[in-house]
């Protein structure tokens, strides 16, 4: 029994170090971008871009845990960290990242160019982000702009590409704009807090982000307008009508949207510092509602498209 549990936790270990648990903040926005290009829940080659997105995310949590093993060691939230926990050797840590990203790269050329150069544009991201003299993680501003950029505009417009073999740029001027722009706030939205819950350790650790230069407790308040922001951006132009909008689906879904800003208001409270397992219970009650009423708007968009 304790020989099974150890192996249970064991491999819970090597999930959360190559970031399994985050898989989904990076296929969600992804498949949103799949289904508005698309007009259906599923193609031939879906499973390749969810492959390709999967390696690339898991490579960048790799990487993570291998330029910051000093500061990890002294948070509390990374204790799990193969790293930390000498489970696991810098050098094999490195070999893992190179596998992991050649395994991104080579499902994402079974798909087609445009999907291609957003996977490479994402894992140039990534780079920038985590490693010298770039390190932009620790550049207050620039370590959001991050997370807005990748998973917020080019894992959807990799979605697109997925069913749209026209190329990246067509995917851009084709997507709808003010949808897109959504899209980036919910996502920012939902990471903010993650810095907030660092603050403490990154404060006493010397790491500079946006949580450590603005505070905490902005931090919460910033995650909160960008929700606002999101849920307004497609309130109106669901009142409007404009693409992917039709006056049914925003009938039937609208009422979700200012929903979404009072849970986040109550989950993740602006005026704290907030614990983990605030952001972690209060993010999940949070995604929850949102890929709820996302799930439904894409169910009726999609029973809305023409059949071909």
């Amino acid at each position: 029994m304790s020989q099974s549990f150890s192996t249970n936790s064991n491999l819970i270990r090597w999930f959360r170090f190559v970031g399994a648990d985050f898989w989904m903040v990076a296929l969600f926005p992804f498949y949103i971008g799949f289904v508005i290009s698309s007009k259906t829940f599923f193609s031939s080659n879906l499973l390749y871009g969810i492959l390709s997105i999967c390696f690339l995310t898991s490579s960048t949590f790799v990487l993570n845990h291998i330029l910051d093993i000093e500061l990890d060691k002294q948070n509390p939230r990374k204790s799990f960290s193969l790293l930390v926990r000498n489970d696991i050797s810098l050098k094999n840590s490195f070999i893992l990242f190179i596998f992991l990203s050649l395994f991104c790269l080579l499902f994402s050329l079974v798909v087609n160019y445009g999907f291609v150069l957003c996977i490479l544009g994402l894992i140039l991201i990534s780079l920038m982000y985590n490693i010298s003299p770039f390190r932009l993680k620790n550049r207050p501003f620039l370590d959001i702009l991050c997370h807005t950029l990748s998973l917020g505009i080019l894992c959807p417009i990799a979605g697109w590409c997925l069913s749209d073999s026209s190329g990246i740029f067509s995917a851009f001027s084709n997507f709808p704009f003010l949808y897109l722009i959504s899209i980036s706030f919910y996502v920012t939205a939902l990471h903010s807090p993650t810095m907030a819950v660092d603050f403490n350790a990154d404060i006493n650790s010397g790491a500079t982000t946006f949580a450590t230069k603005f505070g905490a407790e902005r931090t919460m308040l910033f995650s909160w307008l960008l929700t606002t922001a999101g849920a307004s951006i497609l309130f109106i132009s669901g009142y409007l009508v404009i693409e992917p909008w039709s006056s049914r689906i925003f009938l039937l879904t609208a009422w979700i949207l200012p929903l979404e800003v009072l849970v986040h208001y109550y989950v993740l409270p602006i005026n704290e510092i907030p614990t983990y397992s605030t952001v972690f219970r209060g993010s999940i009650i949070l995604a929850t509602v949102e890929a709820f009423f996302t799930l439904f708007f894409l169910y009726l968009y999609v029973s809305e498209a023409p059949l071909l």
